[in-house]
This record gives C-alpha cells, sequence and structure tokens, in this order.
C-alpha cells in the first residue's frame, strides 16, 4: 500500500482523530444527560412531594389510630354511649338489634335496604326510618305487607310517591314501635 504522509504526520492524525472522536462522545453523553435532567426533574419533583405526603398522612392516622385505641377510657366511653341504644329492654320490651334484625329479615331478596335510622321519641315508642331501593313496585308492596302481617310495629307508612315508579323503586319507610307492657 502506497503511503503518502510520513510515519510520523499519520500517527498525529490518528491521536488528532481519536481525540475529536472521544471529544465528541463526551460532549454527545454530557449533552444528552442535561437533556434528561431536565426531562425528569418534574417527575423526580412530584414524585417526592407524593411520597412526602403519604408519609405525613400515614404518620398522622397513625397517631390518630394510636391516640384512639389506646385509650381506655374512650373505649369505655363508646361502649357505654353504644349499650342503651342496643339493649334499651326494660323500656321498651324488645331489644333494639332485635327490632333492626326484624326489618331486616322481612324483606325479599328483590329489596335492598340502604340504611335504617332510629330515633328514640320516649322510653316506650322508637322510630325508624329505612330508605332503600326495590327492584319492582310489587317487591315494595310485598315487603311493606310483610311488615304489616308482622304485627311488631304499630304504625307502617310507605308514601304514595314511592311507588310510581315500576321498576328500581327509591323508597322511604317509616316504621313506629311502641311497647305496651303486659300487666
Amino acid at each position: 500500500m502506497l503511503h503518502f504522509l510520513p510515519q510520523k504526520n499519520r500517527k498525529q492524525i490518528f491521536l488528532e482523530y481519536g481525540t475529536r472522536f472521544l471529544i465528541l462522545l463526551f460532549v454527545f453523553i454530557f449533552i444528552a444527560g442535561i437533556f434528561l435532567i431536565v426531562l425528569f426533574s418534574p417527575s423526580f419533583i412530584f414524585s417526592t412531594y407524593k411520597d412526602q405526603t403519604v408519609k405525613n398522612q400515614l404518620a398522622s392516622a397513625g397517631i390518630l389510630q394510636q391516640s384512639n385505641d389506646n385509650d381506655p377510657m374512650r373505649i369505655i366511653k363508646n361502649a357505654n354511649a353504644l349499650l342503651p341504644v342496643l339493649s334499651d329492654e326494660d323500656a321498651s320490651g324488645m331489644l333494639t338489634s332485635d327490632l333492626i334484625q326484624k326489618i331486616v329479615s322481612l324483606k325479599n331478596q328483590n329489596v335492598h335496604i340502604q340504611s335504617i335510622a332510629m330515633t328514640d321519641i320516649s322510653g316506650a315508642s322508637k322510630t325508624f326510618v329505612i330508605t332503600g331501593t326495590a327492584d319492582t313496585r310489587d317487591d315494595l308492596t310485598a315487603y311493606d305487607n310483610s311488615l304489616s302481617i308482622d304485627g311488631t310495629f304499630s304504625h307502617i307508612d310507605l308514601p304514595v310517591s314511592d311507588l310510581i315508579a315500576d321498576a328500581d323503586n327509591q323508597f322511604t319507610i317509616t316504621l313506629m314501635y311502641t311497647y305496651t307492657p303486659s300487666k
């Protein structure tokens, strides 16, 4: 092979070419690194913020849970507050939990109870407000009839406006339980 450059100049040109190639490679890596840092910095900042927020929420939930679960006086007060509501047999004849169980057991499978609210009018009278949905008008009237036939509740109020729709009826039934002691 015929070479026009002397050996010394050839080595210098290869050295310059290698140096240029390495400088170009490092400049490309540097620019790509800066580009990636700029693109990923919002994501990093957001994930750091989200991580800190979750840690703060877990810490506050842990503090609240520890304060609620470890305080025996609070547990006793909560239990004492629920006890008269669920076991008021002497004043009202039937346990409140038994009345709620009766309300739920008398419904058929096409009636879906969403909530039961109770108000204690006097020691011998309680009012229950039941809200829910029934698949058809017939299912709702069947539930109303089963509550009436059972005889536990002294007054059952199902508004006629709840019977307007033929399907997916939203209803609100008001039941009154009155305890009359037998002498």
